[in-house]
């Protein structure tokens, strides 16, 4: 197989694994004060998150096309969104006391790693002018949600 077919393969897989994730995060993300990351829903999402970050990891090495810098600096983000939501539905996963005081963790960890992955889907489709405001907006209202899930954990879910 040649270096092109194979980093086109890897591609597809990151898109679709890409798609899965967000697509998943926003059914999870629906339940609004009630989302749940322990599920099947969270444990895919999370798988999802694993390929994308691995298939990055791939993309990025073979058949380069981008300066080594801008490919370390989107492995390196790869990673941390794959390390983020792995954590988070390890928090999700613990037997906890009510209210659990790890939640908001949890949930900012989740919440971000989902940012990542919508602010990279807008970086790469469409112009500077769109997805910058998306990626401060994004990030503010991770931010916004853990102060609010920290200031009550009750919010957050009605376990």
């Amino acid at each position: 197989m040649s270096t092109d077919s194979l980093r086109t393969v890897f591609l597809a897989a990151h898109i679709v694994a890409g798609t899965v994730a967000v697509l998943i995060a926003a059914k999870v993300m629906a339940a609004g004060v009630r989302q749940d990351w322990s599920t099947r829903w969270g444990t895919g999402y999370v798988a999802s998150v694993i390929i994308v970050a691995a298939s990055a990891a791939i993309v990025t090495t073979v058949g380069p096309t981008l300066p080594v810098a801008v490919r370390w600096i989107l492995l390196l983000v790869a990673i941390a969104t794959a390390a983020a939501a792995l954590r988070g539905r390890q928090l999700a996963r613990r037997d906890h006391a009510w209210p659990d005081p790890t939640r908001p963790a949890q949930l900012r960890l989740m919440w971000g790693s989902v940012t990542s992955l919508v602010s990279a889907i807008a970086i790469v489709s469409a112009p500077a002018v769109v997805w910058i405001p998306v990626v401060i907006a994004g990030t503010f209202l991770t931010e916004r949600a853990y102060r609010r899930a920290r200031r009550d954990p009750g919010l957050a879910t009605d376990r």
